[in-house]
């Protein structure tokens, strides 16, 4: 998800979401501060940037490890 912020303080935040057949927007503002409260969590519990390159890197090698096997 991906929540728009305004310079204007006249402005509320928009949320949009993405899924595989459809996308939408959230204006309404108790929509808008649970996705910022997911956010704000979801970043606050995430490993450092520098640390974030090294985990996806051996989470895509392991799969590649399963998905060699399966075949």
């Amino acid at each position: 998800f991906t929540i728009f912020r305004f310079a204007d303080p006249d402005l509320p935040g928009v949320v949009y979401t993405e899924q595989l057949t459809s996308a939408s927007y959230l204006d309404r503002q108790a929509d808008v501060s649970r996705y910022a409260a997911a956010w704000d969590q979801l970043s606050g519990s995430s490993s450092p940037a520098r640390e974030s390159a090294g985990i996806i890197k051996a989470a895509v090698q392991a799969l590649d490890r399963s998905a060699g096997r399966a075949q």
